[in-house]
């Protein structure tokens, strides 16, 4: 590259329209997925005590279920699913 376009290129660089080329490849790249321990809420949160679970997720455990429970009575809890496996109550809350 020659002087010139080094200066176009930091230019371009340092406009707002970059900040509008950033914002379009956050939305468009590829998400990061990072590892999973397989059944975290069986084998794990299960096997919590209710110290611990306060711990992890900041509310009490009876209060977690009665919202476990309300969201799987509502209308808002999706009772098919298309192309996917359906998930419990519990996996929408919690994970």
């Amino acid at each position: 590259m020659n002087k010139q376009q080094i200066l176009t290129l930091i230019s371009y660089l340092s406009s707002s329209e970059s900040d509008d080329d950033e914002l379009i490849y956050n939305i468009i790249k590829e998400p990061v997925i990072g590892p999973k321990i397989y059944n975290f809420i069986l084998n794990v949160v299960h096997s919590y005590s209710d110290k611990q679970f306060k711990a992890s997720f900041r509310i009490e455990r009876t209060t977690a279920y009665y919202i476990i429970k309300t969201f799987e009575d509502s209308t808002f809890f999706p009772q098919q699913h298309m192309y996917e496996p359906r998930q419990t109550s519990e996996n929408y809350i919690i994970s």
